[in-house]
């Protein structure tokens, strides 16, 4: 479900200039692919790909945070593959001192995943595609958990990539795989980019489809979630008036109303 948004797609020279970060971070320490690359590879070279004066990277500001990264313009950058939850304190600091800020989520679009020998890290022992296909309403839950902060001075932008993704043979099933580690995300390509800013980009995400009043199970089987994800996109919705709860049931259901 990338249809239902805007996206500035990379350039070539875009695209290059991100992979050739991803590829020459760190590499002054191995030529080994799995040691080259530690967990803080994408961090690090989204930081370079936005500020390129690395003395502007971890900057500790007066009022206390510390910033990923800083534009000469005075643009703050903070950069989180997860867990969006645990920027709240930094945003807020940023909101309190008008601070303007761009949070970057990585969001991976295509995925293969290799698996790893754990007794050598060099070798992958199989590779697959991901059959999981992006369905960016499930990013909801890290919108949800930001949403008072996101504003025309503080924005989120979503970072498209292809990725493989490093799994260790470590799990508890007897092939490994279930329950195992996550290893490393290697970007293999820059798709492009949306940043969410505003009430109108949040009316441009309602479905085609979607009747004036609803349920969440009408939600549900629109945007192909389950009812937990699905609450995440109403709450988002509702926070920005989009939508409003009705005092109307559906059975045990309660109806939802588009103001918009």
């Amino acid at each position: 479900m990338m249809d239902s948004i805007n996206i500035n797609y990379a350039t070539n020279y875009e695209n290059e200039l991100f992979l050739s970060l991803i590829h020459t971070n760190n590499a002054d320490k191995t030529d080994s692919l799995f040691t080259t690359y530690n967990e803080k590879i994408l961090h690090n070279a989204l930081k370079s790909f936005f500020v390129d004066n690395h003395s502007m990277h971890e900057v500790k500001l007066d009022f206390g945070p510390v910033a990923d990264a800083i534009d000469t313009d005075g643009t703050v950058y903070e950069i989180q593959s997860r867990n969006l939850f645990k920027l709240k304190d930094k945003l807020r600091k940023y909101t309190e001192n008008n601070i303007k800020t761009l949070v970057i989520l990585p969001v991976v679009r295509n995925k293969r995943i290799s698996w790893i020998d754990t007794k050598n890290k060099d070798k992958c022992v199989k590779s697959r595609i991901s059959p999981k296909k992006l369905n960016i309403y499930e990013y909801f839950r890290e919108i949800f958990s930001i949403k008072e902060y996101i504003s025309t001075n503080i924005s989120l932008m979503l970072f498209f990539i292809d990725a493989t993704e490093y799994k260790l043979l470590n799990g508890w099933s007897a092939d490994g795989k279930k329950g195992s580690t996550r290893y490393e995300l290697i970007p293999e390509k820059f798709i492009g980019y949306t940043v969410i800013n505003s009430r109108e980009y949040f009316v441009s995400m309602l479905p085609q489809g979607l009747n004036e009043e609803f349920t969440s199970n009408d939600l549900c089987k629109i945007l192909n979630l389950n009812s937990r994800k699905t609450w995440y996109v109403l709450s988002v919705f509702e926070h920005f008036g989009i939508i409003v709860r009705t005092e109307k049931k559906q059975g045990r259901a309660f109806v939802y109303k588009k103001l918009c």
